[in-house]
């Protein structure tokens, strides 16, 4: 046909009225047109052609020499124009990119709790880069979803997420998990949906698309694989795009490392909550003729240097104190624990109030 002769031969077709069209062209013979005459135009850019301009007239035309200069250089604005609006597309989509890492950046180091990080990264891919996401944590030889959103359908996202599946070891996302796969596209058609989830979920997916392209993408660092980030839609065709697949990966590594740091965060946490828990009493004794209670409520961190006290020196008489050593974390908290017992060995020790303080 002549749109793709044009493109391939990078030369115009011009159509006579179709009983000259039709001896060069037999696939047309007996079709129907409104048109009597077609100039059919390559766009080329860069010596490429990108496309065609098609334009037809209602009578039978010659086509003399000025018409055809004027049509090719209508064609040629046309190309630059579509060749600018294609490049702008291309800077817009790596201009979006880099703005969601940026904010992934932002959002997931600020994130504390190991479960913050993993719900701010699907809550960044969804929709902005696919209608689902998934992420999962390896547990023994199971894969177990964490986190999920599925644009549209948060009742299935919610009923998903938490189960571990027992998958076998050439399933993708356990590949990936174990062997630090690097990212991959896979597709899932309504077989293969129905033979990983049940029927009731696999319905809900298939209601919406018989096909699923999915990509699939480690979370790690310092070369230790945590978990897989899975990212699925019915618009991708055969491969998602090529800004998805490095958003996807920015947006794992960057999880990678927020996790890595909140989970040094929560350890770090969970220690000083001992040591704190430690150096508070453990009980305290009774008063006679008072009502003696206590609690720990620091100001700001919940791990930091507020202490109190309550103790029976020999004298028979009764210590009660509170202080705080300033700052939060582990070093207030020790530091706590050596202020709290030195006041308390003093008193101990028979040492006087005065002392004590």
């Amino acid at each position: 046909p002549p749109s793709p002769t044009a493109r391939t031969d990078a030369r115009p077709v011009l159509w006579p009225p179709p009983d000259q069209r039709d001896p060069e062209y037999p696939e047309l013979v007996g079709s129907h047109s409104s048109a009597q005459s077609w100039a059919v135009l390559p766009l080329i850019v860069h010596g490429s052609a990108i496309g065609v301009l098609s334009i037809g007239w209602s009578e039978p035309r010659p086509f003399p020499h000025v018409e055809r200069t004027i049509l090719q250089l209508a064609a040629h604005q046309c190309a630059l124009a579509l060749d600018r609006a294609r490049l702008d597309a291309v800077r817009r989509a790596e201009r979006q990119v880099l703005e969601l890492l940026g904010e992934g950046t932002r959002v997931m180091v600020s994130a504390l709790e190991p479960a913050a990080v993993i719900d701010a990264l699907v809550d960044l891919a969804v929709p902005r880069l696919a209608p689902w996401c998934a992420v999962y944590v390896a547990e023994g030889r199971a894969l177990r979803r964490v986190a999920v959103r599925f644009d549209g359908d948060e009742v299935l996202a919610g009923e998903l997420r938490g189960r571990a599946e027992q998958l076998a070891d050439d399933v993708p996302p356990l590949d990936i998990a174990f062997a630090g796969t690097a990212l991959r596209v896979t597709t899932f058609d309504e077989a293969a949906i129905r033979a990983r989830y049940a029927p009731s979920y696999a319905d809900r997916f298939l209601a919406r698309s018989r096909t699923w392209t999915v990509v699939l993408v480690p979370v790690q660092a310092g070369g230790q694989v945590l978990g897989v980030m899975s990212l699925g839609s019915d618009q991708w065709g055969a491969s998602p795009p090529d800004q998805v697949g490095f958003a996807a990966e920015g947006l794992a590594a960057r999880a990678g490392v927020a996790l890595v740091n909140a989970r040094r965060f929560a350890d770090e946490r969970r220690t000083a909550a001992m040591l704190m828990e430690a150096f508070l009493p453990v009980s305290i004794p009774d008063i006679p003729g008072y009502d003696v209670s206590a609690v720990s409520l620091p100001a700001g961190a919940r791990v930091a240097g507020d202490w109190y006290d309550v103790a029976r020196p020999p004298t028979g008489e009764y210590l009660v104190g509170i202080g705080d050593a300033g700052g939060p974390g582990i070093a207030a908290a020790s530091l706590m624990g050596q202020l709290r017992n030195t006041p308390r060995g003093l008193a101990l020790t028979g040492h006087p109030p005065a002392m004590v303080g």
